[in-house]
């Protein structure tokens, strides 16, 4: 394991096309039987938390975990397939072409991003002195002119 180079306000992002090349690849090394064997799963799970454990270990879920801790230096590369071998449960040679492929492919369209800072609204210091605060009957009141009345284009005169 490594510790993470990433500032704490720099965030990790894979464009779309990551999406699709995982899809591909899952696809590509017959990973689909699993998912579909999972999916079934799914269905016959009787809470939301059984399908949502489910959901997490589908390979493609798995592959984009793995991928993402790479990029956020969470993983070091060369543990990459010792852990695909373990959470996809593949021999050692697939998780070596996979591997390589998730290099080639995916890991160069990592993007770091800055996270956008919320500066907290509990706490707002200025350094200009309060407005007073003016009453209500201070002021002159308001007087209201009535709007000018549009001819409706739709509707027929009454005369």
């Amino acid at each position: 394991m490594v510790n993470s180079n990433l500032k704490q306000n720099e965030e990790i992002i894979f464009s779309d096309e990551a999406t699709l090349i995982i899809r591909k690849l899952v696809s590509e090394y017959n990973l689909e039987s699993i998912e579909e064997k999972m999916f079934s799963e799914m269905v016959q799970a009787k809470t939301f938390k059984e399908r949502e454990e489910i959901f997490e270990k589908l390979p493609g879920r798995q592959i984009a975990k793995t991928v993402k801790e790479v990029a956020q230096d969470k993983v070091s590369s060369k543990d990459l397939v010792p852990i695909l071998k373990q959470r996809l449960n593949i021999p050692e040679e697939m998780a070596k072409k996979l591997a390589e492929a998730l290099e080639k492919k995916v890991l160069i369209l990592a993007q770091k991003i800055l996270k956008e800072e919320v500066p907290p609204t509990e706490k707002i210091i200025s350094s200009e002195k309060p407005t007073p605060q003016i009453e209500a009957e201070s002021l002159p009141p308001v007087q209201e002119k009535p709007l000018p009345q549009k001819k409706d284009i739709y509707r027929e005169d009454i005369e």
